[in-house]
């Protein structure tokens, strides 16, 4: 119950205060101890064995440095009393996952996009706000590329920033997801095809992949599923909708509990009408935001498209997304002002328009709740039969 509390704990921080710069980050002092085991181990005479060598070093560092410090931490904060040793637990997991921030950032990216094509100051500060969550070069990319891109990442990171963590949590505790995370890390500062990375790297990228292979998997069948409960949902709502619209009237549940005169009763009732249609208003942009989701188009995209990528687990949750907005993503893209070649995901029924980006959060945020309540639930059931 303890892991369970903490997960809770780690979610509802995440939710409130997202990724806030001023505190202090334990995976930005990994990516700063990486910085520095990568200046000290990296070979001065360029030979493809010493690398190897030397990248496979830095990762066996990397780990045992990460799970020391780990669990000396739990071991002082348990030694002190059992609910600082939860809440411990809980912040080191939302250290962990990243939800919050990826909406934020990709967000950040719609709000800068452009209403019009030809604006370019718009245009700039959204490829600058880009910039900020992609590897690839930003600079050329049309509008068009830029919500590709920013789908792309909020598709990719759902399983690496946030359920491939809640996985890790659940099984071994914030131990083992702070170890997922430094792998994690590790890939996206080394792992890389190029003349500087590729033998140096290749050990932390290799993990990676291991380390994704089932999360990856898991998180596209769980996006799925959250495609079909938002379809159900938005055929009941806007038939609910439709319904309202039809009768020319609103249910409110609450206005008569203040009838203490005629006056206050027919202002109380108009309050509370215009509250209730705020609220169906909001509801209703959300449903309509949602993606009209074609399940049967989902599942071929992702059975036909899903190793389209030279990672095995990348276009797992891109080809469901894909699928899902029924637009095109990956291809062609600059990284370091080289162009590298991949195959596209997705059939390019139609032109990508902002409100993908925040489509693409909402299946993010669906298919995060299922994965921590799924995860919950079974590791409530595995203290009730231990």
């Amino acid at each position: 119950m303890n892991l369970v509390c903490a997960m809770g704990i780690g979610f509802l921080l995440d939710c409130i205060l997202g990724d806030p710069r001023c505190l202090p980050h334990p995976i930005r002092w990994i990516g700063s101890l990486i910085l520095f085991l990568e200046r000290c181990l990296y070979p001065k005479k360029r030979q493809y064995k010493k690398e190897l060598l030397c990248g496979s070093l830095l990762v066996l560092s990397v780990l045992f440095l990460t799970g020391a410090v780990t669990v000396l931490l739990r071991y002082i904060s348990y030694g002190f009393s059992r609910k600082m040793g939860v809440f411990l637990d809980g912040v080191l997991f939302f250290y962990c996952i990243a939800p919050r921030s990826l909406y934020r950032e990709s967000m950040a990216v719609c709000r800068a996009l452009p209403a019009e094509d030809g604006a370019e100051d718009s245009l700039l500060q959204a490829r600058a706000c880009l910039s900020r969550i992609v590897g690839r070069d930003t600079g050329e990319l049309t509008k068009e590329g830029i919500i590709r891109a920013a789908v792309e990442t909020v598709a990719e990171n759902t399983s690496d920033g946030v359920t491939a963590p809640m996985l890790y949590m659940a099984l071994g505790g914030p131990v083992l997801c702070l170890l997922y995370k430094a792998v994690n890390t590790m890939d996206s500062m080394v792992g890389y095809h190029n003349d500087t990375w590729e033998y140096f790297g290749r050990a932390a990228a290799r993990l990676d992949d291991l380390c994704n292979y089932i999360p990856s998997r898991l998180t596209a069948y769980l996006m799925l599923l959250t495609a079909a409960v938002g379809q159900t949902l938005s055929v009941f709502f806007r038939g609910g909708f439709r319904k309202a619209e039809t009768e020319k009237k609103t249910v409110c549940f609450f206005y008569e509990k203040n009838k203490k005169s005629e006056n206050s009763y027919n202002s109380n009732k108009e309050n509370c009408l215009h509250n209730s249609n705020n609220f169906k208003r909001k509801l209703k942009k959300i449903i309509e935001l949602y993606p009209k989701m074609d399940i049967k188009r989902a599942l071929l995209i992702y059975q036909r498209d899903r190793r389209n990528h030279k990672s095995p687990n990348s276009a797992q949750t891109e080809s469901v997304c894909a699928g899902v907005l029924g637009i095109q993503l990956a291809g062609d893209a600059s990284y370091f002002g080289q162009v590298v070649h991949k195959p596209v995901i997705g059939d390019d029924l139609r032109t990508p328009v902002p409100e993908d980006i925040v489509r693409a959060n909402l299946l993010m945020y669906g298919t995060a709740v299922l994965m921590l309540l799924g995860l919950m639930l079974w590791r409530v059931g595995m203290c009730h039969v231990i």
